[in-house]
């Protein structure tokens, strides 16, 4: 794990000229007038990166305070692929990725998740401001969450990007764009930023999130149509269809849940994850449920099953408790072929099931 941390004082890298790969980093707290993350007046990729929390400052009579995470100059060129740009703040335009003004750049971002960024004038362009652009291409990456101004008004991209594809987006940023594999307006359904394994911190999808199996049919590729096999973590994309995004959702990913449960409670998980039903018994204070990937009684799966094993511990007295769990599955592991068996709270994909 390498974390280049700026400190909130300096910005944490500048490119000057020539050609940069930045691949498995963290780059956080870095602050300057454009670019507090990376500014880059070169040929840079980014991938299976992390830039976090970064802040660009200075004011717009100035053309300052642009492009938090990452900046890019005119004539440059940026591509991002299996990358996260989150939590960055600039003071003018584009909390996430900005382009200078008055002159081109050429763009291409792919299998990422530019989420959470924001921007304080009120400009627009919370996430992106790629206005004089020429090439400005988005593909199987999720564009969400971004903000505007001092209310936080939702606000992706300042300007129309271009979909190559399996995007999603809470707003539209293709300004009529959009492909029919393209989810506009729609929630990505993704949790807070975390460690979920890996060299650096990413946006894990929930259960429910649209962006599960919803990514190219034959396999991630980046914008030139490259294969891009494992995710943002190092997690192989190995699913018949990959997911959109950073992140590559697994049945080995782990869940850990609690939460105090009175007499006759009902609880949710998550969103729509697990349902929790309690009678009887004496009140058991915080429940944890754990999942883990072995079959029942510690047993090997068969070939081609994936079991999810639930694991509820009380932390208090379980005298006469009965605890009813509802599991809520997404519309792959429903569908055709699949095995579910509720009563064992064991999920199997694919062959096999639980005699």
């Amino acid at each position: 794990m390498v974390i280049l941390d700026g400190g909130n004082a300096v910005r944490v890298i500048n490119i000057s000229a020539g050609t940069v790969v930045l691949d498995g980093l963290t780059i956080q707290n870095g602050t300057g007038l454009n670019g507090g993350g990376i500014y880059n007046n070169g040929t840079l990729t980014v991938q299976n990166t992390a830039v976090i929390s970064n802040t660009a400052t200075g004011s717009f009579v100035n053309d300052e305070g642009f492009g938090a995470g990452v900046f890019t100059t005119n004539g440059s060129t940026l591509t991002v692929i299996n990358s996260t740009i989150s939590g960055n703040n600039a003071t003018e335009d584009a909390g996430g990725i900005g382009v200078a003004a008055g002159g081109s750049a050429t763009i291409n971002i792919s299998n990422s998740a530019i989420v959470n960024n924001h921007e304080q004038s009120g400009l627009g362009g919370g996430g992106l401001s790629l206005v004089n652009s020429v090439t400005k291409n988005v593909k199987n990456s999720i564009i969400a969450n971004n903000t505007s101004g001092s209310s936080s008004t939702l606000s992706n991209s300042l300007s129309a990007l271009t979909s190559q594809g399996y995007n999603i987006s809470d707003d539209d940023p293709f300004s009529g764009g959009a492909l029919a594999s393209d989810f506009i307006n729609t929630d990505p359904r993704i949790s807070s930023l975390a460690d979920n394994g890996g060299p650096n911190k990413t946006h894990a999808l929930q259960f429910d999130s649209p962006a599960i199996d919803t990514g190219e049919p034959t396999g991630c590729q980046n914008n030139f149509g490259a294969n891009v096999t494992t995710d943002q973590r190092g997690q192989s994309r190995d699913d018949l269809r990959c997911d959109i995004g950073a992140f590559e959702l697994k049945l080995t990913d782990s869940i850990v849940v609690a939460k105090s449960i009175a007499s006759g409670d009902t609880v949710s998980f998550g969103p729509t994850l697990v349902e929790i039903s309690r009678s009887g018994g004496n009140d058991p204070g915080i429940v944890t449920i754990t999942k883990r990937e072995n079959a029942p009684g510690g047993g090997t799966p068969e070939p081609g099953e994936m079991p999810i094993h639930w694991n509820i511990t009380p932390s208090g007295s379980n005298s006469g408790l009965n605890l009813t769990l509802k599991l809520c599955y997404t519309n792959s592991e429903l569908a055709a072929g699949n095995n579910i068996a509720e009563g064992s709270l064991v999920l199997f994909r694919n062959t096999g099931g639980p005699s």
